[in-house]
């Protein structure tokens, strides 16, 4: 033991001494857990253990506490078998280590402030003004249910397990509240948008409220508030971390849009819900594992949002939507295309993007009402049926080796994104079908110039993005060549840089250029043509 540290430890001595409540006890670790049924104590604490052990038979009332008067430097158990009641503060302001305090019954105190030390209270907590735990370094884990104005967590290890637990949620997932709504001005940061732990500190020592004076608004009323305001209907709630359907939303009528996405509510139950005018929900991340069966009772329900979830399969009462019109369902884990969705007669936008590895999506019917299918992501397509009214499609990042024949009879096709198939070599013939296309995503690395020669039969061609990314350094150029010879594009995006000016000063030429843009850089055509003195 070390000087400094035997001088610590007499003048903790003498604090415990004078608070004569305290039962003082050498015993190891192991017989502390099993003589005094501390099983629930984490392993780790052992090799911090001083071999001292703090106990108080009785419940104990005090006017304030501070834990580091009692061990500071940590390794101390200090156990309190029942209740510990403090008349105004309880604080461990060391933020970096502190004893293990262990409450068996309950805590009550006006202010409570924890840092660095381990805390385990078995019962409840009522604190009548604020409860802060500071720093990552130490931990507050509550087995009963806490009941303050504030409850802070300044990125601190903070569980409580009662879903009882009443007050302000701070710092924590619990995002119905924001810092900036209720706190008294001088707590909050408005330019740093940060809560000043300092101050609070400071207000907890002198036993003052932190609370802003007026009425305290949470997130949820504000989005209601706004809902009630707007014209559109809509009543957004995302990025709350709800785990339910706040009760306060029950009551409101007329909600059209309903956008719950960003919240782990992992199942959703919209019983008590008015949902005879909704049209539009959005369940995206927000981990939910099953389509949720609610839904299939809004019977005017137009779009849907579900990407982004663990959902693999569709139920098969999905038809009674007749009037659902949009499904969003990107990054699920779908392993084959759901052919229930054949049977939603209505369905003009199917988003299935960046499904599981091994999804092989065969669609070989026709879905007689889509407009947009955006299948990007998905390694194993195959699509054998022809889509009538099609005019967006995205395919890109397929491993593709080239269009599929069934889709140019797609004639409605306007805009296409085939970009990063680096497997494509060549355009069927029929391609030239498709009349009415305007924009076109692709890449074509190995590409034949005839095949590219295909989009000269396009007429309404306007726009090209053209992902090159050749190791030959010439080979940009003389696909650059190729699309110089389509006549009616006036849009060139490329993700690549030109090398040969000739090239670049050829596409800056064309009389009917809109844009033009190699990589990051967007060429400013006038002044490019101001330099090689033409002006049309």
């Amino acid at each position: 033991m070390t000087k400094a540290r035997f001088i610590y430890n007499k003048i903790m001595l003498n604090k415990v001494r004078e608070m004569n409540f305290f039962e003082r006890i050498n015993i190891s670790f192991s017989d502390c857990v099993k003589k005094y049924h501390l099983e629930f104590l984490p392993s780790y604490l052992e090799d911090y253990y001083n071999g001292r052990l703090l106990r108080v038979k009785e419940s104990v009332t005090l006017d304030s506490l501070e834990i580091d008067d009692i061990d500071e430097m940590g390794g101390t158990i200090i156990l309190f078998e029942k209740d510990l009641i403090i008349e105004n503060a309880l604080t461990q302001s060391n933020v970096d280590y502190g004893p293990t305090v262990i409450v068996k019954g309950n805590v009550s105190a006006k202010n409570i402030a924890f840092g660095g030390a381990c805390i385990i209270i078995k019962g409840d907590v009522t604190v009548e003004q604020t409860m802060i735990g500071i720093y990552n370094h130490g931990v507050i884990n509550i087995t009963g249910k806490v009941t303050a104005e504030y409850i802070i967590s300044d990125d601190h290890c903070f569980s409580i397990y009662d879903k009882g637990s009443k007050g302000i949620f701070l710092g924590f997932q619990d995002l119905r509240y924001h810092a900036k709504d209720v706190l008294s001005g001088k707590y909050y940061d408005d330019a740093e948008e940060n809560i000043k732990i300092d101050k609070i500190i400071e207000a907890i020592k002198k036993g003052n409220s932190i609370k802003k004076n007026g009425n305290i608004v949470s997130q949820v009323q504000k989005a209601i508030d706004k809902f009630k305001a707007s014209k559109n209907a809509k009543l957004n709630l995302s990025n709350l971390n709800l785990t339910e359907i706040p009760e306060e939303i029950f009551q409101l009528e007329n909600i059209k849009e309903l956008d719950l996405s960003n919240n782990p509510l992992k199942e959703l139950s919209l019983k008590g819900m008015q949902t005879d005018h909704l049209k539009s929900i959005n369940l995206a991340c927000c981990s939910l594992t099953e389509f949720p069966i609610d839904i299939l009772n809004i019977n005017q329900i137009e779009s849907i949002d579900l990407s982004f979830n663990t959902i693999s399969s569709l139920p098969e009462r999905l038809p009674v939507l007749n009037q659902l019109k949009k499904l969003l369902l990107s990054h699920c884990n779908f392993t084959e295309f759901p052919c229930i969705l054949y049977q939603v007669v209505n369905l003009e936008y199917l988003d299935l993007g960046f499904q599981d590895e091994e999804t092989l999506f065969l669609i070989d019917k026709a879905l007689q009402s889509l407009k947009v299918l955006l299948l990007s992501g998905n390694a194993n397509i195959n699509i054998t049926a022809p889509q009538p009214k099609l005019y967006e499609l995205n395919i890109s990042h397929c491993l593709m080796d080239t269009f599929p024949i069934a889709l140019t009879k797609s004639t409605h096709l306007t805009h296409l994104d085939m970009s990063y198939n680096h497997k494509m070599r060549w355009l069927p013939d029929e391609f030239s079908e498709l009349k009415k296309l305007k924009k076109l995503s692709f890449s074509i690395l190995y590409m034949e110039e005839s095949h590219i020669n295909i989009l000269q039969k396009l007429p309404k061609l306007q726009y090209i993005a053209n992902f090159l990314k050749s190791d030959n350094p010439f080979y940009g150029n003389q696909v650059a060549q190729a699309l110089l010879a389509v006549k009616n594009w006036n849009t060139l995006v490329i993700d690549s840089v030109l090398e040969d000016q000739t090239i670049i000063d050829a596409i800056v030429l064309r009389e009917n250029l809109k844009k033009f843009i190699m990589g990051e850089y967007e060429v400013d055509i006038k002044e490019a043509r101001q330099c090689l003195g033409v002006s049309f």
